[in-house]
């Protein structure tokens, strides 16, 4: 059976009355409470299995709650958060995975889907504590590498995620096929990036990190210093699977019209190699040839009636006389 504590941030009593019956029923002890800064301070407290909240609320709204949350250096910070709110658009979705929310649920809902979600996102964390304590033991000494793997056994974004639940501070770094990318880590809080050398802003450097697929990592403990306004490990591997996914669409959404045509070749009748149909094509047809003195020429063979003559110089130049119409001869 499940068990531990379930905090649940709601001020609409009905709606507190179901969810708590629920989630009660599914072995969770659930702690109330109706204001945001109530909520904040008991979840400092307490360090709940998972957190629900609402974003409407009288003093902050869910926001203000999940950005604090997600700031605070205790383990609270890492504790699965869950959103309900009536806002179904999606500025306000974005803004509550920007914040730090883990699952985004809108009203009218299921209690019994919100149940289900609480139950996944504390099976989850159990799994990321489990393996981080069977997979690697960070040292307290800072003259040794304390983490380094490959690529192939462990993604970037699991150690990242066992980085940002030990608050750890120092040196994560990726190498893969003779380049190199670095985040700077303070307290479990990424502070910058470097790119072959080259310092880049957090989220480019994590986004280059992403996109190798080969490679090996490793983490070297330090002090760092901890910036005035702290953004979560959690929030920027989000914005990279945002921006990644928006990448591709725009590649896919691409009209036929925009893309580079494909060259067309023709089949000759005697089964010979295939050629350009730019190749095969009626002598009308073709672009005329940059030479002067072969355009006169196919001039002067479509109309006989024209006639040449040469200058002292050798030049070819066209009689001023009267013209017949032309008599078109096609040559294929």
């Amino acid at each position: 059976m499940p068990s531990g504590v379930v905090l649940v941030i709601e001020d609409e009593e009905y709606v507190a009355d179901l969810l708590a019956t629920a989630i009660r029923e599914a072995g969770y002890e659930v702690i109330f409470c109706a204001t945001a800064e109530a909520g904040l301070s008991t979840a400092c407290t307490l360090e709940p299995e998972c957190i629900v909240c609402d974003i409407g609320l009288p003093d902050h709204d869910g926001y203000w709650v999940a950005r604090n949350v997600r700031t605070q250096p205790s383990r609270v910070s890492v504790t699965p958060f869950l959103f309900l709110s009536a806002l179904d658009d999606q500025q306000s979705r974005l803004e509550g995975f920007h914040v730090g929310a883990d699952v985004y649920m809108t009203k009218p809902f299921r209690v019994s889907e919100v149940v289900a979600q609480i139950g996944a996102l504390v099976q989850m964390a159990s799994r990321l504590r489990q393996r981080r304590d069977s997979l690697m033991s960070i040292p307290a000494s800072v003259d040794q590498t304390a983490i380094e793997g490959d690529l192939s056994h462990m993604s970037i974004a699991t150690v990242l995620t066992v980085l940002e639940m030990e608050r750890r501070s120092g040196v994560f770094e990726v190498t893969s096929k003779k380049r190199r990318a670095q985040l700077d880590i303070a307290e479990g809080c990424i502070v910058q990036g470097t790119v072959g050398g080259t310092r880049v802003s957090a989220l480019a450097a994590l986004r280059t990190m992403l996109g190798w697929k080969v490679g090996r990592f490793a983490f070297i403990p330090g002090s760092r210093p901890v910036p005035s306004e702290r953004k979560s490990i959690a929030a920027y591997l989000l914005e990279a699977t945002r921006l990644e996914d928006e990448s591709t669409r725009v590649e896919l959404e691409i009209p036929p019209s925009r893309r580079r045509p494909e060259p067309r070749f023709a089949t000759t009748a005697l089964g010979g190699p295939s050629s350009l149909l730019e190749d095969v094509a009626p002598p009308s047809s073709r672009a005329p040839r940059s030479n002067d003195s072969a355009a006169l020429e196919e001039r002067l063979r479509l109309s006989p009636s024209v006639t040449p003559r040469k200058g002292p110089d050798g030049a070819v130049s066209i009689a001023d006389v009267p013209r017949a119409p032309p008599s078109l001869e096609l040559n294929f």
